[in-house]
C-alpha cells in the first residue's frame, strides 16, 4: 500500500479539531514552520511517520499541537484558557472517529496523548500536546 501523504492528511484532520475549538483571533496552521506567524496561533503538525506493519499502508505518526500566544498581548490565564480548550478536543474519548471523520480517504485507529511540553521563547508562551497517532490513508470506517 502507498504512503498517500499520510502526514498532509494528519495535518488536515489536526487543523479541523484546531479550527472547531473557534478561538477568537487565533490562526490555525498546519505545518511545523512557525517563523513568520502572526500570534496567537495554533500550529498542527506531523513530525514524522514510520509504517506500523510494512506494506499495510497503516503508519505510526507523530501528530503535535501547539498553541502559542504573546508574553506582552496575553495573559498567563488567557494562554492557558486557550491551551485548556485545545488540549481538551484532543483528549476527548472519541478523537479517533472525529479525526477519521475530518478528510476524506483517512481513518484513525488510535490515539496516545504523550508529553505536553510547555515553553517561553522570545516572549511568547508556548504549550504543546504530542500524541502518537496510528493511522492509513484511506476511508474504511
Amino acid at each position: 500500500m502507498a504512503y498517500s501523504d499520510i502526514t498532509c492528511k494528519l495535518e488536515a484532520a489536526l487543523k479541523v479539531v484546531a479550527d472547531s475549538v473557534g478561538l477568537s483571533g487565533v490562526t490555525v496552521n498546519t505545518g511545523v514552520e512557525e517563523e513568520g506567524l502572526a500570534l496567537p496561533y495554533i500550529i498542527c503538525a506531523a513530525d514524522g511517520s514510520q509504517e506500523e506493519i510494512l506494506g499495510t499502508g497503516i503508519f505510526r505518526c507523530t501528530g503535535r499541537v501547539t498553541v502559542a500566544s504573546s508574553a506582552d498581548d496575553s495573559t498567563l490565564a488567557s494562554h492557558r484558557a486557550n491551551v485548556s480548550a485545545v488540549f481538551d478536543a484532543f483528549m476527548d474519548s472519541a478523537i479517533a472517529g472525529t479525526l477519521s471523520a475530518a478528510v476524506d480517504d483517512f481513518y484513525v485507529y488510535s490515539v496516545m496523548p504523550g508529553a505536553m511540553p510547555s515553553t517561553t521563547e522570545n516572549r511568547q508562551l508556548k504549550n504543546s500536546l504530542e500524541m502518537e497517532i496510528v493511522c492509513c490513508a484511506s476511508d474504511i470506517g
